[in-house]
């Protein structure tokens, strides 16, 4: 099967915390004296719950989570519609959510998974088409190549054999081919919606590896 595969920096939004419970950044607890009765702590702000979550030091998001944060302070309907939502993996590859995201507390660990030559999203129970991350996107991956005669996948200067790997991307389950560049294997596709695509070692050239739910 061919599976396409993604690349952040996860930012932790919301305020800051202060090391005294209930201490406003004056110093002062809410009756406005400095006496030693704290307030209980306040809740955690409604902002940082509403923003996507992403701990995967190696994957980001565009926008980045200090853009959201900043965008839903003025206008916290943002998060529900946010432009061409990406998720990616350094090196990887990525995945562009096309038109308006509503990103709000997505839990993008559970959600996305890129690996090489192939990407995954909602492999488990999935949102119905069109809600979610179950919706159009393009995809980019990073670093896929044909099979050689060794039968390892690798760069290739056969225009025969290019040709072959090209019309083979053509006829990807599910998959829309939009460019491939040989010289860096970069596979670019879209989809209508998700589950898993990408190739893997098996595939022979005349296969169609993408499980499209």
């Amino acid at each position: 099967n061919i599976l396409p595969r993604l690349t952040g920096e996860p930012v932790s939004g919301g305020s800051p915390a202060y090391s005294t419970p209930g201490r406003s950044p004056t110093g002062y607890d809410a009756e406005g004296s400095n006496g030693a009765a704290a307030a209980s702590p306040s809740p955690r702000p409604a902002l940082q719950e509403d923003l996507p979550r992403l701990k995967r030091p190696e994957y980001y998001i565009k926008p980045s989570f200090q853009d959201l944060a900043a965008a839903a302070r003025l206008d916290r309907s943002y998060l529900e519609r946010v432009p061409e939502f990406t998720v990616g993996r350094h090196g990887v590859g990525e995945v562009k959510f096309l038109g308006a995201t509503d990103v709000r507390a997505l839990d993008l660990d559970a959600i996305v998974d890129i690996n090489p030559s192939e990407v995954s999203v909602y492999m488990g129970a999935s949102p119905p088409v069109g809600k979610g991350l179950n919706k159009p996107a393009h995809v980019t991956l990073y670093g896929v190549f044909p099979k050689l005669e060794s039968g390892v996948r690798g760069r290739s200067d056969d225009p025969a054999l290019l040709d072959k790997f090209r019309r083979k991307l053509e006829k990807r389950k599910g998959c829309t081919l939009l460019s491939y560049e040989p010289e860096h294997g970069v596979w670019r596709f879209g989809v209508e919606h998700f589950s898993r695509y990408g190739l893997d070692d098996s595939d022979t050239d005349t296969e169609d590896e993408a499980d499209p739910r």
